[in-house]
């Protein structure tokens, strides 16, 4: 995947890095990540199809 990380705060008040981008195998995929040291640490990676799912999946439990 080749994407330019968005800076952001994770939800446990860590700098971090969002990507968003196609992998190898043409499957858009959300990761996250922090910077440890000289490291950068995925702690987040899921498909965004995932992500609309699980939205549309709480929107149908609320009606």
């Amino acid at each position: 995947m080749t994407a330019q990380g968005i800076p952001t705060v994770m939800n446990w008040g860590e700098p971090g890095l969002w990507y968003i981008g196609i992998d190898d195998r043409g499957v858009e995929l959300e990761v996250g990540t922090v910077q440890r040291s000289m490291d950068e640490l995925v702690v987040h990676s899921m498909p965004t199809g995932h992500r609309h799912y699980k939205e549309k999946r709480e929107e149908d439990e609320e009606e």
